[in-house]
């Protein structure tokens, strides 16, 4: 059987369907065929799409047009024929991931590894952001740029599967996703109870999020406090060493060389003092003479 990739994009418009695409991805919602016993692999993103995107959004000063396209959803896998092994799993992951970024840079805000489905798959959350800082899907996602990525990305493939081909039938996948998306949504406006486990998922999500931001900026003040802190520490140290310094050369003065020449040299014109010439003694005799005269 021919070994094929993969690769299909879906635009969302709206962040009621980007909260599905989230609830899909990160197995909020009960997914037929998947295994509940398997764990899937978070690749790249905080675990939660819709903040990923509106925070990419807030970083670059944009408000989207109404009906704009908000997010490109990616699927990425290969012929489940490929996926024989856990080592083919391993090496499919890490060359999408990077397929992904150097795609995609900046504008990859999740990525997410499925296992748990009979054929291992990424879905990948791609924000439409030109170079300029514009939002434009017709720009980044159109009929000229997307046979270049299936084969970019074909190419990236054929580094672990030589023998891998362009899926040139990934056209009628996209209605599937589609499809999908649109059953679940009818689904949960129908269904009150999982709605409301939906809107409390998500609000749990938000808080989780809104303590992770507030733990980091903590961090940020903690690190940038303790670097202050060992900078002040480093100049106290330079003024102990200082004193130190100082302390050593008045417990232990010492003349400079020209102070010891200068005194030698003047040594001779002051003759060593004794008995006989010690003006104390010079002037007691003297005041013995002069009581003796007076006398």
């Amino acid at each position: 059987m021919e070994l094929k990739t993969v690769l299909r994009f879906e635009k969302i418009k709206s962040y009621n369907n980007l909260n599905l695409s989230n609830a899909h991805v990160y197995r909020y919602l009960e997914t037929p065929n998947a295994n509940p016993k398997i764990s899937n692999k978070k690749l790249l993103g905080s675990g939660n799409v819709v903040r990923d995107v509106k925070r990419k959004f807030e970083k670059n000063n944009i408000t989207p047009r109404k009906n704009a396209v908000l997010c490109i959803e990616a699927v990425l896998s290969l012929s489940p024929n490929f996926f024989q092994s856990n080592i083919n799993t391993k090496e499919f992951a890490i060359n999408a991931r990077k397929w992904l970024i150097n795609e995609f840079g900046d504008n990859l805000v999740s990525a997410v590894l499925h296992l748990d489905e009979r054929t291992p798959h990424i879905h990948a959350h791609i924000v439409p952001m030109t170079d300029d800082g514009r939002l434009s899907a017709r720009e980044l996602f159109n009929k000229r740029t997307l046979p270049d990525y299936q084969k970019s990305y074909l190419n990236k493939m054929k580094m672990i599967e030589p023998k891998l081909k362009y899926n040139q039938g990934s056209k009628a996948e996209h209605t599937k996703i589609k499809d999908y998306y649109s059953m679940i949504n009818k689904e949960i406006e129908n269904n009150k109870e999982l709605k409301n486990n939906i809107s409390r998922l998500e609000n749990e999500l938000e808080e989780r999020d809104d303590k992770i931001f507030s733990m980091v900026n903590r961090a940020k003040k903690l690190e940038k406090s303790i670097k202050e802190q060992d900078n002040e520490m480093f100049k106290l140290k330079k003024v102990i060493e200082q004193l130190k310094d100082k302390i050593k050369e008045l417990s232990n003065p010492t003349k400079p060389d020209n102070e010891i020449e200068s005194e030698y040299e003047y040594q001779h014109l002051f003759p060593e003092l004794n008995p006989n010439n010690f003006p104390d003694e010079i002037n007691k005799r003297k005041d013995k003479k002069r009581n003796r005269l007076r006398r």
